[in-house]
C-alpha cells in the first residue's frame, strides 16, 4: 500500500515471489497492449472502440474492483516494487551526460526498449530484513548491469559484494566522500502494470573518478546487443547531453511507446534533480 503525505510517500510493503509479480502486473500489461492491437488495428479510434477495450480487460476490471484505491492499495494481487536509477556522469569538456540503455532482446520483459540503467526489482535475494534498503538494491545492480558482476548465492552476508565487487567498492567510498550523490527522486505507479517504481538519480561529480569507473564498465546480459551477422558484443547504452535532453530526445525520433514506461518517467525526474544540484 501507497500512503501519500504533503512531504513524503511511504510504502507499506511485505514479500511476494518474483514469477507471481510477473503473473499480475506484467499480466495486465499483456492485456492492455494485446486487447487495444486488435480492436485499435482494425476499428475507427473513437469513444466506442475504447469502450470495447475496457470491457475486454477483464483481468484489470477484477483489479479494480478488488480494492477502494487500486493505484496505491494493490490488496488482491501480488504486486513488486521496480527500482529505475538514471546515472549522470561528467563529460570532458566540463558539460554532463545522462545514460540510458536498449534492453537485448534475450531479456525475458521489455525487450527491445530504452530504460535507464541501473534498474531492477526492489527484492532481497540473501537476506529478507538486510537488503530492505533501496541504496543496496541499486548498488548491486550498478555491479551486475554496468560491470558484468555476478551475484554468489552461496555468499554468507548480503552485503558482501561491498568490498568483493571493486566497481561496488569504489562506488560506496566516492558516496561517502562526496564525489558522487545518490537520490529518490520520485515515485511513480506505470499505468500499463499499475506496479509502483522508485525513481532515483546517480549523480558522478567527480570526472577524475569517473573515468577511473569508466575504463572498467562492461554491460551484462541484459543491455548488450548481438548483431545477426556479427556475434561481436555491443554495449547497448548511450547518453543525452544534460543541457539538451529534450532536444536530442525528439530528434533521435524517441517516443514514449520505445521506452520502458517506469524508465522514462525516472528520466525526466532525474533530469530535474541533477540539474537543480548542478545549479543549471
Amino acid at each position: 500500500m501507497i500512503t501519500v503525505g504533503t512531504s513524503h510517500v511511504d510504502l507499506h510493503c511485505g514479500l511476494t515471489r518474483y514469477g507471481s509479480s510477473l503473473a499480475t502486473s506484467d499480466a495486465l500489461e499483456f492485456e492492455l497492449l494485446t486487447e487495444g492491437a486488435k480492436i485499435f488495428t482494425h476499428e475507427r479510434l473513437d469513444s466506442l472502440a475504447f469502450r470495447r477495450l475496457t470491457e475486454r480487460l477483464t483481468m484489470r476490471r477484477a483489479v479494480e474492483a478488488a480494492s477502494p484505491n487500486y493505484l496505491l492499495d494493490a490488496r488482491g494481487r501480488c504486486n513488486g516494487i521496480g527500482i529505475s536509477t538514471v546515472l549522470v556522469y561528467p563529460d570532458s569538456d566540463d558539460s554532463y551526460r545522462v545514460m540510458f540503455g536498449k534492453r537485448s532482446a534475450v531479456t525475458g520483459s521489455n525487450p527491445g526498449l530504452f530504460h535507464s540503467i541501473p534498474a531492477c526489482m526492489f527484492q532481497p535475494e540473501l537476506d529478507v530484513h538486510d537488503e530492505f534498503d533501496i541504496q543496496h538494491n541499486v548498488l548491486k545492480e550498478y555491479g551486475e548491469e554496468l560491470h558484468g558482476e555476478t551475484l554468489d548465492h552461496s555468499a554468507l552476508y548480503p552485503d558482501y559484494f561491498y568490498d568483493r565487487w571493486p566497481s561496488v567498492h569504489a562506488l560506496r567510498q566516492a558516496l561517502a566522500e562526496g564525489q558522487c550523490l545518490f537520490q529518490v527522486s520520485g515515485l511513480v505507479v506505470s499505468l500499463l502494470t499499475l506496479r509502483p517504481e522508485i525513481c532515483t538519480l546517480l549523480l558522478i561529480k567527480d570526472a577524475s573518478w569517473w573515468q577511473r569507473q569508466r575504463s572498467t564498465m562492461s554491460s551484462n546480459w541484459e543491455y548488450v546487443d548481438r548483431g545477426e551477422i556479427s556475434t561481436r558484443r555491443r554495449q547497448a547504452r548511450t547518453s543525452f547531453d544534460l543541457d539538451s535532453v529534450e532536444d536530442q530526445f525528439v530528434q533521435l525520433g524517441h517516443s514514449a511507446g520505445s521506452w520502458v514506461a517506469p524508465g522514462l518517467a525516472a528520466l525526466w525526474l532525474a533530469v530535474d534533480v541533477a540539474r537543480r544540484e548542478l545549479g543549471a
